[in-house]
């Protein structure tokens, strides 16, 4: 190799270990796609140092709960030699997940070659999580926890459904806690939210598994009891 491209390329891994973003890059040349080369901030991003990592496929990232249907369209992407551009969920050296943004291109050689894939990535933990507790709370009660009246609606109508189908029963339950105002009046409001809170964990010990309980609103709460062999099950569960 002559001295002037061995320094374009001494040029090109200085300027990719200063970028603020994770460089990974791939032999693709090799069945396993090993690793030849990872920047500072990969090292920052993941835990792992060079040596840890050079000959190894990035699989070890991997956990068993990362998306195998997103991990398909990686593959597809590599047999076909194309870019693609995901947020898998990771896991960083101390056993850490996070939320890996990931940019994968193909590069080629002057003659049109597939030699290397270079990923490119992100932590996007903080985008995702915040992503997850906006689609929660859309869906619970921000005070009790419980799942919302949204979500009471959707899970009955799915509880009618696998009832109708499978013939099984279902019942509903209303709850509607007696002289609960005179203690917000006499006590204050963040008294009386204490109360709910506590009420909703009681109540939540006292369900079966797949049933839901939902603060529809104020002191007001719904179960829906699904599942059941007879209507007459319910009761076991209305007198606890």
């Amino acid at each position: 190799m002559g001295n002037s491209r061995r320094l374009a390329i001494q040029t090109v891994i200085t300027a990719l270990d200063t970028l603020p973003v994770s460089v990974a890059i791939a032999d693709a040349s090799k069945a396993d796609l090993p690793l030849v080369y990872i920047n500072s901030a990969f090292e920052a991003l993941t835990g792992y140092h060079t040596d840890e990592v050079i000959g190894r496929n990035c699989r070890f990232l991997q956990g068993e709960d990362t998306d195998q249907a997103e991990l398909m369209v990686l593959r597809r992407a590599f047999s076909e030699q194309q870019s693609v551009q995901m947020t898998l969920r990771n896991y960083r050296k101390n056993g850490e997940a996070f939320w890996n943004e990931l940019l994968f291109n193909p590069l080629f050689d002057e003659d049109g070659k597939l030699i290397y894939y270079m990923a490119v990535a992100r932590d996007a933990s903080r985008e995702a999580n915040l992503a997850a507790e906006l689609a929660h709370y859309a869906s619970h009660d921000p005070l009790t926890e419980l799942p919302n009246r949204a979500l009471l609606e959707e899970r009955l109508q799915q509880s009618v459904e696998l009832s109708r189908r499978y013939r099984r029963e279902l019942a509903v339950v209303y709850l509607d806690i007696d002289g609960f105002k005179p203690i917000n009046d006499h006590f204050g409001h963040h008294f009386g939210d204490r109360i709910l809170q506590l009420l909703a964990r009681r109540l939540e010990v006292l369900i079966r598994p797949g049933d839901t309980l939902a603060r529809v609103e104020g002191d007001e709460f719904a179960i829906v009891l699904s599942d059941l062999g007879a209507a007459t099950d319910a009761v076991a569960v209305i007198e606890r």
